[in-house]
């Protein structure tokens, strides 16, 4: 790189991300940024104020990005969507959409060329708005606040170019069975991403045999009926509706389950973080979750047998 104000965008390059700007939270969205959306980012400012760095910064990466989105035949083609008028703060907000992957960062980013609101997605509302940025588990002293104009902010984002639509999903979870879970494998999975998986079980008396996970941690949180955990160490672990139960890696066990065992487990290849203890409970409650059955499924009388 022979302009410290110039940044080198690669899509789909697999390649690590290196940011300096100078302003060490703006490095850590910009990253973040290039990592969710699978390219290779190459940024760095020369040293300046705080805000004349934001502002390189986000010419920088404007330039190199706008002829990429632009492009017909690019395969990292899509659009980009800022406020048309003057911030308030020296804070955008950035949205970006491509063929194979949809995403969206606040970030500090100072300029970006708009190329196309999506079609009926500006709101009649009028007026100021505070938005408050942060990354997870910030403290207030690293929030970013900006007041918006309405119309830029409510109602202008969608998982659809041209149309408006959340992405928001209801999944009744509990409807996939096509038999019963852990006779010979799993229950049905219901969401996965490359670190984490959700899945459902109706099991019914004794699991098929112990077993252990050697690339995730398991994470099951009773539903509906009584169920023993078992493990190769510590005995009969009694569970109830309401009752989470955390497997770590590698450690064998299975479970026993009483009628109108439900459980929704969640595994996961990073450790679990317990930010609770334990044996320190601030009340004591209790769950009776019932289930009326209308008609029975075609499989279940067989499965039951």
């Amino acid at each position: 790189m022979t302009n410290a104000s110039v940044a080198r965008v690669t899509f789909m390059s697999g390649g690590e991300s290196r940011v300096a700007t100078g302003v060490a939270v703006l490095d850590h969205l910009l990253e973040e940024l290039a990592r969710t959306g699978g390219f290779e980012l190459r940024l760095e400012i020369a040293p300046d104020e705080p805000e004349a760095e934001v502002g390189k910064a986000g010419a920088a990466l404007g330039e190199a990005l706008a002829p990429l989105l632009a492009a017909d035949e690019a395969s990292g083609r899509g659009f980009g969507l800022v406020p048309a008028e003057p911030m308030t703060t020296r804070s955008n907000r950035f949205f970006c959409m491509s063929e194979s992957r949809e995403y969206a960062v606040i970030a500090h980013i100072a300029s970006f060329t708009a190329r196309k609101v999506p079609a009926g997605s500006t709101p009649r509302k009028q007026g100021k708005v505070i938005e408050t940025m942060i990354c997870w588990r910030d403290t207030p002293e690293y929030y970013s606040i900006a007041e918006r104009d309405y119309e830029h902010l409510v109602g202008a984002t969608s998982t659809e170019r041209d149309a408006r639509k959340s992405g928001i999903k209801k999944i009744r979870a509990f409807d996939y069975f096509t038999e019963i879970t852990g006779r010979r494998g799993p229950g049905p999975k219901i969401v996965e991403s490359p670190n984490f998986v959700v899945e459902v079980y109706n099991t019914d008396g004794e699991q098929f045999a112990f077993h252990r996970a050697l690339r995730s941690e398991e994470f099951g949180l009773q539903f509906r009926g009584t169920a023993t955990n078992m493990s190769e160490f510590d005995g009969a672990l009694p569970m109830a509706p309401g009752d989470l139960a955390l497997v770590p890696l590698g450690i064998a066990h299975s479970v026993i389950t009483g009628k109108e065992f439900l459980r929704v487990v969640m595994y996961s290849r990073i450790p679990w973080d317990v930010k609770i203890d334990a044996t320190k409970h601030a009340f004591k409650s209790s769950f009776d979750v019932r289930t009326k059955v209308i008609e029975s499924a075609g499989w279940w009388a067989s499965a039951a047998e």
